[in-house]
């Protein structure tokens, strides 16, 4: 019987990581929204108090329309450069459309070709409060998920030449999630690609990461609640329908992560040498992240550059349809480039500092 490969244990305590909160100059940038009429009124109040005492814009729209919402949105956010979203789909409405028989949704339709960088949090009064504490602990450890070792070399290099510590786990081929809850626990980031064989590369859906043949779950919602994450990690995931409304993207909200994942079925790049600013599939975003992540201080920086390059690069035609998804127009999409677009949601703040201390540790290594 095959030994099973040690997880590797961080070095020293992680109560010592160095901890990041967004300065009041960019919280003045930040405005947070909600509809009252969909959450209890004790809630709302809470939030408020919570705002007050950190000096945090809010502000209430009391519709369930998207087009309302959005319009309502661009008349209040023009000293704003950051949105966070309070509620689910139901409780703050969000743009819907359709592709291959799956109902998914984005929230693009706030965005479009504006300034903001929006996010959303799902949860209780507790759980919006840490979201909106933003506390960021550099713990330097990255997590990179992938069933294949060789197909993610390239973007463990490159997270290794910014200074991270990146531990490669391998999914269903790999450890166990109790082996490996510890070290999640630590992580920074985590990124999970789906660049296996056919047989088992890594899938999912609106309850967990799986694969294999049989299809085996390897991380589900169930494994999420049982996390509390110490360092509010940036994980990215590019599995199908993750970000879709349900238990494990709740979950993710409630283990206190910054999550960037796809409402809709993502699509893997066909053109091996194209750049990810021309490549509208998930590689685009997967490997814009990857490339930008050094280069913003914020989560939703990062991520609204990175949509914004691959919306600019899209064909006159395709960015037409983006305009009629900016007017609310019910459709259904069946052009995959413009889905590998419009389907990726940030849930969490896009306040999330980006750590620039592996950065201090990658100079002074060379030294």
């Amino acid at each position: 019987m095959p030994r099973t490969k040690r997880v590797p244990q961080e070095k020293g305590n992680h109560a010592k990581h160095p901890k990041h909160f967004p300065s009041q100059k960019l919280l003045d940038k930040l405005l947070i929204i909600w509809n009252p009429d969909n959450f209890p009124q004790q809630k709302i109040e809470i939030i408020k108090r919570f705002c007050k005492k950190k000096q945090l814009k809010w502000q209430e729209i009391k519709t369930n329309e998207v087009t309302v919402a959005a319009k309502q949105i661009r008349r209040r956010t023009d000293d704003f450069e950051y949105l966070l979203i309070v509620g689910d789909e139901k409780q703050f409405p969000t743009y819907k459309f359709t592709h291959v028989g799956i109902i998914a949704h984005t929230d693009y339709i706030y965005q479009g070709d504006s300034h903001l960088k929006i996010g959303r949090v799902v949860g209780g009064t507790r759980v919006i409060t840490e979201h909106l504490k933003c506390c960021c602990g550099d713990s330097n450890l990255t997590i990179v998920i992938d069933t294949e070792p060789t197909r993610s070399e390239d973007a463990i290099k490159q997270l290794e030449k910014m200074g991270y510590q990146v531990f490669h786990w391998r999914g269903i081929n790999g450890q166990s999630f109790k082996l490996m809850e510890p070290l999640i626990e630590k992580a920074q980031m985590i990124f999970q690609y789906s660049d296996g064989t056919a047989r088992d590369k890594v899938r999912g859906n609106a309850k967990e990461w799986y694969g294999g043949t049989p299809a085996r779950a390897f991380f589900t919602y169930k494994d999420l609640r049982r996390i509390q994450f110490i360092n509010y990690p940036l994980i990215f995931s590019e599995a199908c329908t993750t970000a879709n409304f349900g238990p494990f993207v709740r979950a993710m909200c409630e283990a206190n992560a910054t999550y960037i994942g796809a409402s809709c079925t993502t699509y893997n790049g066909e053109e091996p040498d194209v750049s990810w600013e021309n490549d509208h599939s998930c590689d685009g975003i997967k490997f814009g992240i990857l490339d930008q992540l050094d280069k913003h201080h914020t989560a939703g920086d990062m991520f609204s550059h990175v949509i914004k390059v691959l919306r600019e690069t899209l064909s006159s035609s395709s960015q037409k349809c983006l305009m009629d998804i900016q007017k609310g127009k019910p459709m259904e999409i069946k052009d995959t480039k413009i889905i590998s677009v419009i389907e990726w949601v940030l849930f969490g703040n896009p306040l999330r500092i980006l750590n620039k201390s592996a950065k201090t540790r990658s100079r002074q290594k060379k030294r």
